[in-house]
């Protein structure tokens, strides 16, 4: 097997370089469909955004969702900027979510497509009080 020195965000980057109107992602359900020069702009705009509210190399960036196109997009954009991805299970429950919470040294929690509306007592319970900080509550909830 060989071996790469590319981290992830660095396989984007080459793709969307070297194959830039190939089709990369296909979300079906959604009708939406992006090239690899397309999903590279995307990442890097959400990167941007999250270097913004203070994210950094190491920072650990929390993503409660379902498989949705922000969900892939999170994960790249934080690879790029050498974060930590911290997924949260959309079925976790109370004492799961607490721990999380507790345990994981989040900085930013992304809540994409109501996932909190699902579960207010435990966000509201477990995550609200936590030491995320304030702009990335206001940024990224």
């Amino acid at each position: 097997m060989q071996l790469y020195n590319r981290t992830l965000g660095q396989w984007l980057e080459h793709w969307a370089e070297t194959t830039p109107d190939k089709e990369y992602i296909v979300y079906s359900d959604r009708n939406l469909r992006f090239t690899w020069k397309q999903f590279n702009h995307r990442v890097d705009d959400m990167a941007k955004g999250l270097i913004a509210i203070g994210v950094e190399r190491g920072t650990h960036v929390g993503i409660w969702a379902a498989n949705v196109p922000d969900w892939l997009t999170l994960l790249y954009a934080c690879a790029k900027i050498g974060a930590v991805y911290v997924t949260v299970n959309t079925n976790y429950k109370q004492a799961e979510l607490e721990y999380l919470c507790q345990n994981s040294d989040m900085h930013t929690l992304c809540i994409v497509n109501g996932e909190k509306d699902k579960h207010p007592h435990s966000w509201n319970r477990q995550c609200a009080g936590h030491s995320l900080s304030r702009t990335s509550r206001r940024n990224c909830l």
